[in-house]
């Protein structure tokens, strides 16, 4: 394979920076490898090894001549093979001599994880420019400093603190994000919630790469179906934008955008030297651009579960089928608090249900959205359900179903048929939240979108459908 520095995204208008040897290296070398097994540089020896990574693996440590069975360099000089991606975990007064080092080796890509940078101030802001120049000058591309590093699911690279091998299930959502501790609580709350990430990157300072050059790369990844960010600032505010309006118009963006007050700016400037937005235009350029803002990191998250639906609404119809008259009342506000409309059903509807349900319900049952099955018969649950979802789906773009039956393979397998039949979304809000937490895991792996609460699966919903509103929009305007 040939890198190029530059490559095009899927209409070949905007170049983007060709990030192919960041996330499939053929040969890693960890500067700063260490035989403890908990420091940094013994970690991520260990985390390549167990994790399953296929390239090879050069530990460099002037002192060891061995590290968990590889052979040990004292530099990289040493090393008879090429090096696609080094990962740096030494002090910060050692990082230039080995960006150095890396740029006469033809190293093509550096995770610098130490801290010391920018961040500190004036001192550690010369030095994080003296590295990016040299880094330039040599032709290295630089992810950090004051990073995480990345990961990516298919090769089995993570250069993660607390990663674990269940996190590197391949998936179709890809994350950047400006914290490396952020990333951390992102990647677990996505895995519990039926996410799986495919590529992830954390910026640190982005002395070198930044949030641009991620956007840009993930927008033309043919593996990356979804995008989620957390930034704490912009590094070019109109390029991220004319990148995102370009992108989303194939895939998702979804940002959790934070350093908006002024005691978040100087957070932010304190933790990874970030250039900040105002609130007003940020909100005001995303909805142009199309990117989804969330609020939060459970939001963040959120988002990304609804885009799990494996076909997009067709309107902003809603149709809501409960178990329970109470989650209907509180489904309806909710909906029609994040802009949503809830149909009455006409009279056919309504008599092709009341027919459906004669003998399963009490005739006093609700059949004018929502459709409340008041308790009904669950022996006979998935008869009620499929019936009732083929009918409302007749009248609604979207179904969100609020049920106390407990998961189950059965009746999640026939529920998938019908709604790949239907070609609408069905969210589901399963009862007893804090019992039945794995199976908003299980629903979202099925391609039901699924959620604590009726307020958040609304929420979600209307991301949903302002995000398939924008391809429509975007599309009326390319003709």
């Amino acid at each position: 394979m040939i890198l190029k520095e530059q490559i095009t995204t899927g209409d070949g208008r905007i170049p983007v920076t060709n990030l192919d040897f960041l996330f499939h290296p053929h040969s890693i070398a960890i500067v700063g490898a260490s035989r403890e097994r908990e420091k940094a540089g013994g970690r991520f020896v260990r985390m390549l090894l167990e994790f399953g990574f296929q390239g090879k693996i050069f530990p460099i440590n002037y002192k060891e001549k061995e590290i968990f069975g590889l052979r040990a360099y004292a530099n990289l000089r040493e090393v008879e093979d090429h090096i696609d991606l080094a990962i740096i975990v030494i002090p910060a007064g050692a990082v230039l001599s080995a960006i150095k080092e890396c740029g006469e080796k033809g190293v093509k890509f550096a995770v610098i994880h130490t801290a010391g940078f920018a961040e500190l101030g004036r001192e550690g802001r010369n030095l994080q420019e003296l590295v990016a120049k040299t880094a330039r000058d040599y032709g290295v591309r630089l992810v950090g400093p004051n990073c995480m590093g990345v990961m990516c699911a298919d090769s089995k690279v993570a250069s993660m603190f607390s990663y674990k091998p269940e996190l590197l299930e391949k998936g179709d959502v890809s994350l950047i994000s400006q914290s490396g501790t952020i990333f951390n609580a992102i990647t677990k709350l996505a895995y519990d919630r039926g996410l799986k990430l495919d590529k992830a990157v954390s910026l640190g300072n982005q002395a070198d790469l930044k949030e641009i050059d991620y956007l840009g790369y993930f927008g033309g990844d043919p593996d990356t179906r979804v995008i989620m960010a957390y930034l704490e600032g912009l590094t070019s505010g109109s390029e991220f934008l004319r990148r995102a309006r370009d992108i989303s118009t194939r895939k998702p963006i979804i940002v959790w955008m934070v350093g908006q007050t002024q005691a978040g700016i100087r957070a932010a400037v304190s933790h990874t030297a970030a250039l900040v937005t105002n609130e007003s235009l940020c909100n005001a350029a995303f909805k142009q651009a199309g990117v989804l803002r969330a609020k939060h990191s459970e939001e963040l998250c959120d988002m990304a579960v609804a885009f799990s639906a494996p076909v997009l609404p067709m309107g902003k119809r809603i149709g809501l089928l409960v178990d329970s008259g109470g989650q209907g009342v509180i489904l309806s506000d909710a909906c029609e608090r994040e802009g949503l409309e809830l149909p009455i059903f006409s009279a056919d509807i309504q008599e092709q249900l009341r027919a459906h349900l004669t003998g399963y319900l009490p005739p006093f049952s609700g059949t004018g959205n929502p459709v409340d099955l008041v308790w009904p018969n669950y022996s006979e649950i998935l008869k009620i359900y499929t019936g009732c979802l083929e009918i409302m789906a007749r009248a609604v773009d979207a179904i969100i179903m609020y049920t106390f039956v407990p998961y189950d393979e059965n009746i999640s397998d026939r529920l998938r048929d019908l709604r790949d039949h239907l070609k609408i979304p069905i969210f589901i809000v399963p009862a007893y939240y804090i019992s039945s937490q794995e199976w908003l895991q299980k629903y979202v792996r099925k391609g039901f979108p699924a959620y604590p609460t009726a307020e958040r699966a609304a929420t979600a919903m209307s991301a949903l459908v302002r995000y398939a509103e924008h391809r429509r929009e975007t599309a009326r305007e390319r003709i």
